[in-house]
């Protein structure tokens, strides 16, 4: 309770199925939850050896399911292999999931378990970063620093190039404003006496930028004074 600073305990995590469940998003009177399923229960010595663990997962599952507040129950909506390469984000009933095995970015309707195609991805692979209004923030590799947005509704992909003016690194999104987001849009850095590498920030610099600037790349930003490091 944010006004009384009173906490109470809504659930515990050992829901079972040898699974060990986190937190994901919410809706309503539900919790979405998201875990890993091995087909077995996992010894803390075999999660501690890498090459075990490994091999474990590659043949594992991933599982979301909702929690109902009120009934109590667990049901699964949505499970799919570990050994492809995807990402997945919660928000709000619906559940974005983006699968280099089937090759597609997906809404699921975590009320019902319905599916609907965003996009394809023949040549690219898209890892879900955010959401930002009806946009999923994606990067299409690791080491691509820009963004590709797209839209919820239509799967319209639109690409943009801006990145941290000093350092290439990706924007961080830090809040989302009605029209408006607030981001380090660059720093102050010196490169690491320890790592060449690595750099140490002395400074974060934050801006706001329209969400249309945001998405059509247009670097419209809007710094803010900064009276710290902003860390």
């Amino acid at each position: 309770d944010l006004g009384t600073g009173e906490e109470r305990e809504v659930c515990g995590l050992d829901l079972g199925g040898n699974i060990s469940w986190q937190l994901a998003g919410c809706y309503g009177r539900s919790l979405v939850m998201e875990g890993t399923d091995y087909g077995r229960e996992i010894s803390r010595e075999e999660m501690l050896d890498d090459n075990v663990w490994r091999d474990l997962y590659l043949n594992s599952e991933e599982i979301f399911a909702v929690f109902d507040l009120d009934s109590r129950q667990l049901t699964e909506k949505y499970r799919m292999p570990n050994r492809n390469d995807s990402s997945a984000l919660a928000e709000g009933n619906q559940l974005y999931i983006s699968d280099e095995g089937e090759g597609v970015l997906k809404a699921v309707d975590l009320r019902d378990g319905s599916e609907r195609i965003l996009c394809r991805q023949e040549n690219d692979f898209f890892r879900i970063w955010y959401i930002i209004g009806d946009k999923l923030c994606c990067k299409n590799k690791d080491t691509d620093a820009t963004f590709y947005y797209v839209d919820i509704h239509t799967g319209e992909i639109s690409h943009s190039a801006l990145v941290n003016k000093s350092l290439g690194w990706s924007l961080e999104f830090r809040a989302v404003l009605d029209s408006e987001v607030l981001v380090i849009y660059d720093c102050e850095a010196l490169p690491s006496e320890l790592n060449e590498d690595a750099y140490d920030i002395l400074q974060y610099k934050y801006a706001l930028i329209s969400k249309e600037d945001l998405f059509s790349g247009n670097a419209n930003y809007r710094p803010i004074q900064m009276t710290g490091n902003g860390m």
